[in-house]
């Protein structure tokens, strides 16, 4: 077994997790995620050699059920338990050898992160980072008619980074169930962030965000 010594750094493309593809920094692409609207809603993701490696039935009252390989189909949250002590937003889960793992991040406003138990969950394995909007001075421009500068220039054709997964050697051990669980606990976290954000317009209130944290702009919810 070669053991990786390197982060790998995945590229969603595009930033959709229900409709994607994860692609390496040499532009391999190593997983296909797509979702069809039957009869039911249903999510795959399929691996380089297109075997469909797990699958996501969304449910609108229950919870999601989750099929991983040839395995009978369970509750998404039987895979993935929430904590309730000392993080409510934290799910737990155990790979196939035992070892025991935490998602942390599971809430509007933030990113999630993948810790384990080999040191009580205190190294960051696995991790995501959004895009972001990036404005560089070049692509700021004041209103044409304003007597003064403006204290909140317009940005003009700004770019975004691209949103990633980046997995530590450890996470590399489990890769498919990281990608896999993100992918799935993602769609999920968006989805009750978009409806949040939409009873927020609604009421006339804005959306509270963690200090330091800039909004995310979901189209469609990003799924």
């Amino acid at each position: 077994m070669i053991v990786p010594e390197e982060d790998i750094t995945l590229t969603l493309t595009p930033d959709n997790v229900s409709n994607t593809a994860l692609v390496s920094e040499t532009g391999r692409r190593l997983y296909t995620v797509s979702t069809e609207h039957g009869k039911a809603t249903t999510t795959s993701v399929r691996n380089t050699r297109d075997e469909v490696i797990a699958s996501l039935e969304w449910r609108n009252v229950f919870p999601d059920k989750v099929t991983i390989g040839s395995k009978e189909p369970i509750l998404m949250t039987e895979w993935m338990k929430r904590s309730i002590i000392p993080f409510k937003d934290d799910l737990t889960f155990t790979d196939g050898e035992g070892r025991k793992y935490k998602w942390k991040g599971n809430s509007a406003g933030r990113s999630f992160e993948l810790c384990c138990a080999d040191d009580n969950y205190l190294s960051i394995i696995a991790r995501f980072q959004r895009s972001r909007r990036v404005t560089s001075p070049s692509s700021l421009t004041a209103e044409p008619n304003a007597s003064t500068p403006s204290l909140a220039p317009t940005p003009v054709n700004p770019t975004w980074t691209p949103a990633v997964l980046v997995l530590t050697p450890r996470a590399q051990q489990i890769q498919d169930t990281v990608v896999v669980s993100f992918l799935f606990l993602e769609k999920t976290r968006r989805i009750n962030e978009t409806e949040h954000q939409t009873r927020a317009d609604v009421l006339g209130t804005a959306v509270l965000k963690p200090v330091g944290k800039s909004a995310m702009v979901v189209v469609n919810g990003g799924v």
